[in-house]
């Protein structure tokens, strides 16, 4: 019979002592992570422990809009695997990330420098996957920074990666990128297109350049636009605000755009275009657009503009805006405009330009189916405030005299704000049938009865 020395009996029992310990430990510490998981999923924020459904939907709309930034290492996303350096805020930040990153709808709107560094391109292919099959809003912008020749390999590779998505554009803005860069955004051949907006604004004095031939955009914004210069459908365009230099490139844009039905219009032209006549402007010598209801000219050059106003036929124009005109209003072409459209205008503003009395009362005069006109002159004119009066009002205003319309349609409105003087608006009240907005100088007030009357005070 084998017997165990008092060293081996000492040995032996050192050892299940260490297993009891140990055992022991690792039941405690069982015990520990039990109660500490249990502590957690007690405080975990409510927004976790709804449906993904809902958590999404608060996502979406507590979600900031992003637009264009200016600085260039502004990062666009957290990669999901940069460590954080508390243990319990990142399990709450990764909660939290994790519900982002499974609803799409949060990465469709993407705003990036074309003058980055390569370490985005990943950042923004997981954005974009992120996204899913979604429709995108995409910004492309220019920092101030000149672009050398690495940060143009850099927009090399980033254009490729948008391109690769391009049929799911949406919203394209491509801001102050230089023409090199622009002719590149042509997306895939194979794809089809659902472009509804377009933005293109000019880098320095380069002309704007966007060929997409399957591209078929409902609302269109250009700077310095060359007809020529730009590969796109128009058949769906319905809204258009253009810098155009040329006659002849407003008039194709019409014709192509059977369905416009807004077109604000700056039409600067160089100097020795100014002296042009229609038959040297351009071939189309008549032209009817049924469908265009509103028409703005935020600036323009008085001969050109004429000419083009001598081409058109808009029966559909129920609204029209000069705002800034550096020269005279050409206000005789615009009647010849009306009378041979024989539209029925109901709004007209005209703001921050000057024109002389009469020949602006008389257009007034020969509109007879205006319902809203809005004048703000650089000038202030006396006589042109009294003629407002005495024309919509019965006589002009006199100091405690009791004034009454007398045209069988009034004006619905009635906005008179001269720069440089105080305004008070009117009411609109059954008796008169006009709302005013009559801007005054420092003599003179207006207010609006209660019963309804017109009192200048």
């Amino acid at each position: 019979m084998f017997l165990a020395t008092p060293l081996e009996k000492a040995s032996t029992g050192i050892i299940r002592r260490s297993l009891f310990l140990k055992d022991h430990r690792f039941s405690s510490s069982s015990s520990t992570m039990s109660y500490k998981e249990l502590r957690t999923s007690m405080n975990r924020p409510l927004i976790l422990a709804l449906p993904p459904e809902v958590t999404s939907a608060i996502f979406e709309t507590c979600y900031p809009p992003l637009t264009p930034v200016s600085d260039p290492n502004v990062v666009l996303a957290t990669d999901p695997t940069e460590p954080l350096q508390n243990d319990s805020f990142r399990r709450c930040l990764w909660s939290m990330a994790d519900i982002a990153w499974k609803t799409p709808r949060l990465w469709t709107v993407l705003a990036v420098p074309s003058n980055s560094n390569s370490s985005w391109h990943p950042l923004i292919r997981k954005w974009l996957e992120r996204s899913g099959k979604l429709p995108l809003s995409i910004s492309v912008y220019r920092h101030h920074r000149l672009l050398g020749k690495d940060h143009l390999a850099d927009a090399y590779a980033l254009i490729n990666i948008l391109n690769e998505h391009s049929d799911r554009w949406q919203t394209l803005q491509l801001l102050g990128l230089p023409t090199k860069l622009l002719c590149l955004f042509r997306g895939r051949e194979d794809s089809t297109s659902l472009l509804n907006t377009l933005t293109i604004t000019r880098c320095f004095d380069e002309k704007c350049t966007f060929f997409m031939r399957n591209a078929s955009p409902v609302n269109i914004n250009l700077a310095d636009f060359s007809f020529d210069l730009f590969g796109v459908s128009w058949d769906n365009l319905t809204c258009a605000r253009v810098e155009i230099s040329t006659v002849e490139d407003c008039l194709r844009l019409l014709k192509d755009s059977p369905k416009l039905q807004i077109f604000q219009l700056d039409l600067m032209t160089d100097n020795d275009e100014n002296e042009t006549t229609p038959e040297q402007e351009s071939p189309i010598r008549k032209m009817v657009h049924g469908r265009l209801k509103e028409l703005y000219f935020t600036a323009f050059d008085k001969v050109p503009l004429e000419n083009f106003l001598g081409i058109l036929t808009l029966p559909a124009l129920q609204k029209l805006t000069i705002h800034d005109a550096e020269t005279d209003i050409p206000l005789e072409s615009f009647l010849s405009l009306f009378r041979r459209s024989f539209c029925s205008l109901k709004e007209l503003t005209i703001i921050g330009t000057t024109y002389k009395n009469d020949p602006i009362i008389n257009f007034f005069q020969n509109i007879p189916s205006l319902k809203e006109l809005k004048l703000q002159p650089f000038r202030y004119s006396e006589f042109l405030q009294e003629h407002y009066s005495r024309t919509f009002l019965i006589q002009p205003p006199s100091p405690h005299t009791v004034v009454r319309p007398t045209k069988k349609e009034p004006l619905s409105s009635l906005d008179f704000n001269p720069f440089c003087t105080r305004w008070m608006k009117m009411t609109q009240t059954a008796f008169l049938g006009i709302s005013l907005l009559i801007c005054s100088d420092r003599f003179r007030s207006y207010e609006t009865l209660v019963e309804g009357h017109l009192i200048a005070l």
